[in-house]
């Protein structure tokens, strides 16, 4: 989550949020437990606007601004 923090793609807004799912996901992943649907539901929410945000809604500003689209870095 820092990458994606530093990257500026994950706003100090957006924190307590990223938390919880980080928080879920480790709970998933050590204890093998399932999660609950809301907390399905709010990963799946969270992953989508942050690759809108990363992808979509930045090439679309650059793409209405007469600019290049930016570059993925990939890493």
């Amino acid at each position: 989550m820092r990458h994606l923090q530093d990257k500026g793609l994950i706003s100090s807004e957006m924190q307590p949020w990223v938390d919880q799912i980080r928080k879920s996901g480790n709970g998933a992943t050590h204890d093998l437990t399932a999660i609950e649907k809301d907390m399905a539901t709010m990963i799946g929410t969270f992953t989508y606007l942050l690759l809108q945000v990363a992808y979509e809604a930045r090439a679309t500003m650059a793409k209405m601004l007469g600019q290049a689209p930016p570059p993925h870095s990939g890493s």
